[in-house]
């Protein structure tokens, strides 16, 4: 059986309009949840607590670097150690994001679509 035990609105800073894809990782000692919302063109970091509701901690703006605009997926991945966030948005790039221990996102690169005519899509990438 599952039980509902925490819901959070969009509101004010956080990026939950039309969220299309959740990821959860472990960085620093915290189980995170990244929500990517559609609509806002943004990524919200959330601590997953012990109870199961969520606090949200860091919110990601799309600064006009970025392809946050229109999101489709995310992923977390680990690396070396290190984690990061793959975000994949419909301007024909990844934008990879590295994940800091205190649970904020920075831009570590981005992965431009040479050929426009195919789309990338992180559920087609095969990652380990």
């Amino acid at each position: 059986m599952i039980t509902n035990v925490s819901n959070i609105a969009d509101a004010g800073s956080l990026h939950l309009d039309g969220v299309v894809s959740l990821a959860s990782g472990g960085v620093g000692g915290w189980t995170l949840t990244f929500a990517a919302g559609s609509n806002d063109g943004g990524i919200s970091v959330f601590e997953l607590n012990d109870d199961g509701s969520l606090t949200n901690l860091f919110n990601l703006d799309d600064d006009g670097s970025l392809d946050l605009n229109a999101l489709r997926d995310i992923s977390f991945v680990e690396s070396g150690g290190n984690a990061f966030l793959l975000a994949d948005g419909r301007e024909d790039q990844i934008d990879v994001l590295s994940i800091a221990a205190d649970s904020t996102l920075t831009s570590d690169s981005t992965y431009l679509n040479p050929d426009r005519r195919k789309d990338i899509h992180l559920h087609r990438i095969k990652f380990g």
